[in-house]
């Protein structure tokens, strides 16, 4: 059974279901990559030139009002298509603690599910759990962007890696948070000298 179908636990419901499902199968097995769910606004990206309708309206209000949340017209949650990522970009400042922690909740009712059921129902998987307290700090070094990960207790480095993006799939939502998936491809790296 796919790392997706155990995640998921059923057979795909809807559209978006099916769209984060492919998105999974298509990358999360791949070596050292990291799947990342961001909760955040889909900002309109403002490009220079004509146009007009629409979109040419959009610009000149974005222009005169800042970043505006992206917008497609529909009334329910949507996955873009890779097609229009050119028109988005992601911002992830969420400043409701209420929403990290009904998604804590969420991710802890899914531990504790697979902690009970692996063994006991065929496909789920299992999970061990560890806490580790850690500061990212990122640096440029010789062209490369690196993230240094250092143990908050003991100041130790724990990783260095180069993050490569491979895709994204964003989901817009009128009604609340927009939702990016990130697939990156982690690779580790030497550290940078000092200073």
């Amino acid at each position: 059974m796919s790392f997706a179908n155990v995640l998921l636990d059923s057979a795909p419901a809807n559209s978006l279901v099916m769209a984060v499902r492919e998105f999974l199968l298509q990358h999360a097995e791949r070596p050292e990559v990291e799947i990342e769910a961001k909760i955040g606004r889909l900002l309109a990206v403002h490009r220079g030139g004509g146009g007009g309708g629409y979109h040419h309206h959009q610009q000149q209000q974005q222009h005169q009002q800042g970043p505006r949340r992206f917008s497609l017209g529909v009334s329910t949650m949507a996955c873009l298509d890779p097609k229009v990522e050119h028109a988005v970009r992601f911002e992830s400042k969420i400043k409701t603690v209420s929403v990290y922690q009904r998604l804590n909740g969420l991710l802890n009712g899914r531990y504790a599910y697979c902690k009970h059921w692996h063994g006991k129902k065929k496909g789920v998987p299992k999970f061990s759990y560890s806490r580790s307290v850690v500061h990212d700090k990122f640096y440029t070094y010789q062209g490369r962007s690196l993230r240094v990960t250092v143990d908050a207790k003991t100041n130790a480095v724990v990783a260095c890696v180069r993050k490569a993006r491979v895709a994204d799939l964003n989901f817009l939502n009128p009604h609340g948070f927009d939702v990016r998936l990130s697939a990156s491809q982690e690779h580790t790296e030497t550290l940078p000298p000092p200073g």
